[in-house]
């Protein structure tokens, strides 16, 4: 086992965020730094204070007041050296390159983290209560949810706070994100010859066969080919039948090698042409992110659910995500613009019947694989950090969760349908389902009191400190006190102990653990 640590805040990495293609610009790089700079920066944009979200001193993990649980603070541990020296150690070999894995190997990769001697102790720090978060499970629902009929008869949908990742992802008191906006918006990326690629899924004009409900949609940060509902929000990536020749006033379009698979790009980076399947993409894959084409509103309501939404959300959502109804308004509003010149843009089809893993039948598909020489689990682009409250690594996409009637049970109430498992998207905000053999990515907690996280810091704090049986009676006192105005007094008591000890005993991160651990008793 590697004796791999976390730092008590990641590392700013050098100044390449995207996955590149070709040589840069000086001025994309640029870009590219300013972002890096800007979430690095102490306070920057990825960090969200919560009173309920307390991290700890090492930056291993985060204990969640509301759900009185400890999650980890690495929101893709297994895509780390570490984590795959978990895998390693388990004999797991199916964890992608990014982290991503089926549901059968995530509850593997939790087991390990239960039953693995780690660091001269069993259990990942020292914990062997390692779980999945849950998702309730009928005859259980979730009311919080914008729906709870799903596929499985359970909740689904936006908004729902009943869900472990739901809660964290929803609540003020938490994170706060407001649905269906992802929690990592990727304000420049660059996978050569596109810009804006987003590491989600992509609609398609091509509707799931009855009885089913939705659209097929491809992933571009795995590789699968799937289906959604329509109501998912979700990017949209058009293109025109054929290889353009002329744009703006009949301007002819001048092409050249772009240097990634047989790919030709335009002279103004508007344009990328495929010669496998012969379309013309727009080189912007996150267009709508810029340019509404009147498909913009600021009260979304779907068809056929004119509730399911509550007033206030958008049909494109900021980051450039949409309906696949919002998707098809857009394309009819981009040609009646006729942008850059053309009245011919559709979204993708999947007439083929791409599915699952190394499809190469659709026209996304051989982009992503062949074009783009993908693999299965290697998203179109890789950002560091994605700092995310006190959490980081977290992925703006599908992670797993198992099916359970409320927080902290043994996942092991069966599937949420046949061949299906309950997921949570930090991508949109959107709970679901989706089949076990996707490939989604995993983060895990532990159940503890207040009481018991704050025990466990001061333990590790102050184990050979004089002061260690102090702080253990002023933490019971918080614990015991029998009215409102005795826990005050007691935590006022401790906070003042604590401060006193600030740079001398304690560290700073360490005393303000402590502090936060002790308000939420």
């Amino acid at each position: 086992m590697a004796n791999w640590k976390k730092p008590s805040r990641p590392p700013c990495p050098k100044p390449a965020t995207q996955k590149f293609r070709a040589d840069p610009s000086k001025t994309a790089n640029l870009l590219i730094l300013c972002v890096i700079l800007l979430f690095c920066a102490p306070g920057g944009l990825g960090r969200v204070a919560s009173a309920q979200l307390v991290p700890s001193a090492d930056g291993q993990t985060v204990y969640d007041g509301h759900l009185k649980v400890r999650w980890l603070a690495d929101f893709n541990l297994a895509a780390t050296p570490e984590g795959a020296s978990i895998a390693s150690a388990a004999g797991i070999t199916t964890i992608t390159p990014g982290g991503a894995m089926d549901y059968h190997t995530a509850v593997k990769w939790v087991d390990a983290l239960n039953t693995l001697e780690l660091n001269g102790a069993v259990g990942y720090l020292g914990h062997t209560t390692w779980t999945l978060p849950t998702t309730p499970t009928l005859p259980v629902t979730d009311p919080s949810c914008t729906s709870y009929n799903g596929s499985g008869g359970g909740s689904f949908g936006y908004g729902c706070t009943g869900s472990d990742m739901g809660s964290l992802y929803n609540l003020k008191t938490s994170l706060g994100l407001q649905y269906p906006n992802t929690a990592v918006p990727i304000p420049f990326s660059l996978a050569w010859p596109f810009r804006n690629f987003q590491p989600y899924l992509y609609w398609t004009s091509t509707p799931v066969p009855p009885p089913n409900d939705g659209f097929n949609t491809f992933s571009f940060s795995t590789g699968w080919g799937g289906s959604n509902v329509d109501i998912h929000y979700i990017y949209a990536l058009p293109f025109i039948a054929g290889k353009v020749q002329t744009e703006h006033n009949g301007v002819p379009v001048i092409w050249f090698p772009a240097g990634v698979g047989s790919l030709e790009v335009s002279a103004d980076w508007q344009l990328v042409y495929d010669p496998v399947t012969q379309v013309t993409w727009s080189a912007d894959a996150d267009l709508a992110r810029s340019q509404s084409f009147g498909a913009q509103c600021t009260n979304f309501e779907p068809a056929g659910k004119p509730t399911f939404f509550p007033p206030g959300i958008p049909c494109i959502a900021p980051d450039g995500s949409m309906s696949n109804e919002t998707a098809e308004n857009w394309i009819t509003g981009m040609n009646a613009a006729k942008w850059l010149g053309q009245s011919d843009w559709v979204l993708p089809d999947n007439n083929a019947g791409c599915a699952g893993f190394s499809c190469q039948n659709s026209e996304l598909g051989e982009l992503f694989y062949n074009q783009l020489g993908l693999k299965q689990g290697i998203p179109v682009v890789t950002s560091w950090l994605n700092l995310v409250g006190p959490f980081y690594h977290v992925q703006p996409y599908l992670y797993w969760s198992c099916s359970a009637p409320y927080t902290n049970p043994p996942c092991g109430n069966g599937p949420a349908a046949a061949g299906m498992q309950y997921s949570f998207s930090f991508g949109s905000g959107f709970e679901g389902t989706d089949e076990e053999i996707n490939d989604l990515y995993v983060t895990a907690y532990f159940p503890q009191t207040p009481l018991q996280a704050l025990l466990e810091a001061i333990e590790r704090d102050l184990s050979v400190s004089p002061q260690l049986e102090t702080f253990v009676e002023q933490a019971n006192d918080i614990a015991s006190a029998s009215t409102a105005q005795a826990k005050a007094a007691a935590l006022t008591a401790f906070t003042n102990e604590v401060n006193a000890a600030r740079g001398r005993v304690l560290s700073g991160p360490q005393a303000n653990e402590l502090i936060g651990l002790a308000q939420l008793i």
